[in-house]
């Protein structure tokens, strides 16, 4: 991981060390956990693109309120985002995408199952 994406890396380490109240809104620090989870979402996003032949650019990486990460992609005037935290042990994720076709409709919804199986991450590696 850290070949591919250093940057990734060290802000998942930054987010890693943030304290309750980072953000000065009372936000909670970050679970070990959840930045585990960080670094599996990106692995298999990664193996996910792979298996479709495309390589998976690296994400902008944002601390959420509520223990939540989230990486972002802009590719070819095409948005998605994806945050994810554990929630009583399980991952939930919540996502939104943006066509280029119409900018103006984003397309969002949640998941608690595993990533390849989710149709929003497979739209969105169809974008690469």
């Amino acid at each position: 991981m850290q070949k591919v994406y250093p940057e990734l890396v060290k802000r998942l380490e930054h987010i890693r060390q943030l304290q309750h109240n980072w953000d000065s809104y009372g936000s909670r620090g970050f679970q070990d956990d959840t930045v585990e989870l960080a670094y599996s979402v990106i692995q298999d996003m990664k193996y996910a693109a792979e298996q479709m032949g495309v390589q998976l650019p690296q994400p902008e990486v944002f601390p959420g309120p509520e223990g939540v990460i989230q990486f972002e992609w802009t590719i070819n005037g095409k948005a998605f985002e994806l945050s994810f935290a554990l929630k009583e042990g399980t991952p939930n994720y919540e996502y939104l995408l943006c066509p280029e076709e119409n900018p103006d409709s984003w397309e969002e919804g949640e998941f608690t199952g595993p990533l390849a199986e989710s149709s929003a991450i497979s739209k969105f590696l169809s974008w690469i």
